[in-house]
């Protein structure tokens, strides 16, 4: 049903409510298999999620990130590649303000606090979508949310971790994600770094198409 509903409510600018069914499916199928998987009733085949698998968690991602509530997106990437790797019941990751969960080996990311870092995988998808969420948070210190110097700290360098990721891929099977990276730097005002990556993409003839102005996202996932 929701793969039916989802380019209904996109193509009649209903985001929020996307986001709504979605985060009420997300929520229903954590309960129903909170192991992180389920079985498929057609072929009893384990399924990841049961079904409400890592697309259906990107497709809320993106659907608050498109209504900017970046941290319930932010929120939603975590929990929800949490869940789908089964490890639910962690939920004391929840009470960590940046994304150390994720963190890579060898990352130079500085982490306050008793919770060391959990290295564990993440989609580059996934990673992503926290990348984007987490650089528009990073400019709303100012505005509505009145983040502290250390928290704003450890968004800053969250999104710089989860962007190098992200611009280490081949760039010719990931410029729409380069282009996003981009755009959002541009967005929030962080020229130098947008320029660096639009320089990357205009280096390189097979994703020049990314570079038509205005310079506005690229991906197509909502749809």
């Amino acid at each position: 049903m929701l793969e039916e509903l989802r380019p209904i409510l996109i193509e009649g600018n209903k985001i929020d409510v996307c986001a709504s069914l979605h985060q009420d499916a997300f929520e229903h199928y954590q309960e129903l298999y909170p192991t992180g998987t389920g079985v498929d009733p057609d072929t009893g085949q384990e399924i990841l999620g049961g079904g409400f698998d890592l697309i259906h968690i990107l497709v809320l991602a993106d659907s608050y990130n498109s209504i900017k509530k970046y941290h319930n997106a932010i929120t939603t990437i975590r929990r929800g590649s949490r869940w789908l790797q089964g490890r639910g019941s962690q939920s004391y990751w929840d009470a960590c303000e940046d994304d150390r969960e994720f963190d890579i080996v060898g990352s130079v990311v500085v982490r306050s606090g008793t919770v060391a870092p959990g290295m564990y995988e993440l989609d580059i998808n996934a990673r992503h979508r926290l990348a984007v969420s987490r650089i528009k948070v990073g400019d709303i210190e100012e505005g509505q949310v009145r983040l502290s110097g250390l928290v704003l700290a450890h968004y800053l360098q969250s999104y710089k971790m989860h962007a190098s990721v992200i611009l280490a891929q081949d760039i010719k099977e990931y410029g729409p994600l380069y282009s996003e990276i981009a755009d959002a730097y541009y967005d929030q005002r962080m020229y130098t770094a947008a320029v660096s990556v639009y320089e990357m993409l205009a280096g390189d003839t097979s994703v020049r198409v990314f570079l038509s102005p205005p310079v506005r996202s690229t991906r197509k996932s909502l749809g």
